[in-house]
């Protein structure tokens, strides 16, 4: 029994390092800490920035780059002191790949906990044949970056006109980032062709990674194609406006998808 244990413990940890690895794709680098951040976290735990340990479970590139720093000091420390010493000062020596692995047995084992619950319970049926039902509608995440623009307080305002930003016409799980300076909080969203509004909806803004960021779902499959006004405002009288172009599903959007 304990040698089992023992092997779903490794089991565990070595799923941990892999789900950390892969799970967490930042591909632009949003919000990630230098390289000299990530070695100095690595071989002088002491001095690491506030918050980095909380963002190496939620960024893959940045996790994976800390473990390369953590395997070059290991690699000093086998020529320093014998290997068992070095377990028994490695959570003094890298306390902060100790905090993160403790954060990463916590997320697994609330998931497996959960996952043992649903094996529990009965099965859900199954879902109706084709034609019976409503389709599940797949959403690309795609960043709108509107960090450019320059907020107004009235709509009626023109201003600079930025430059159209070309979107896939296809169900988008869209990521607004909103200009410096902009607040947490709800914001109201809509897509306008020739003065009549052809889309609306609210979402709460938040702060995520020193960038205000919402999110919302839209559906550009179901509008046709061509140019529309892309509009973000407040009650207090923030306004912003982008135009946006839609493209057929095929053709390659001018915006990041993410």
């Amino acid at each position: 029994m304990k040698h089992n244990s023992q092997i779903n413990a490794e089991r565990l940890l070595k799923f941990g390092k892999e789900y950390l690895s892969e799970a967490f794709p930042n591909p632009d680098r949003i919000g990630c800490p230098s390289e000299h951040a990530l070695r100095l976290a690595a071989f002088q735990p002491q001095d690491a920035e506030p918050g980095l340990s909380e963002h190496l479970t939620c960024c893959s590139p940045c996790f994976n780059r800390y473990m390369g720093f953590l395997a070059e000091l290991q690699e000093e420390l086998r020529h320093k002191q014998p290997f068992w010493k070095e377990l028994l000062t490695w959570p003094k020596t890298a306390p902060l790949w100790a905090g993160t692995v403790a954060v990463a047995a916590i997320v697994l084992t609330v998931g497996a906990y959960f996952a043992v619950i649903q094996n529990q319970v009965p099965r859900p049926p199954l879902p109706p044949p084709p034609g019976t039902g409503p389709a599940s509608i797949a959403y690309s995440p795609f960043i709108l970056d509107l960090r450019e623009l320059s907020p107004t307080r009235a709509p009626t305002v023109k201003g600079h006109q930025a430059r159209a930003v070309h979107l896939p016409r296809k169900p988008l799980d869209m990521f607004v980032v909103l200009p410096i300076g902009s607040e947490e909080g709800a914001y109201q969203l809509s897509l306008n062709a020739k003065g009549t509004t052809v889309w609306t909806e609210r979402a709460q803004a938040h702060l995520v990674e020193h960038n205000i960021i919402l999110q919302v779902k839209l559906d550009l499959a179901k509008l046709p194609a061509g140019t529309y006004e892309f509009q973000v405002e407040t009650a207090s009288g923030f306004f912003l406006r982008q135009p946006v172009a839609f493209q057929n599903s095929g053709a390659e959007p001018e915006g990041k998808q993410k």
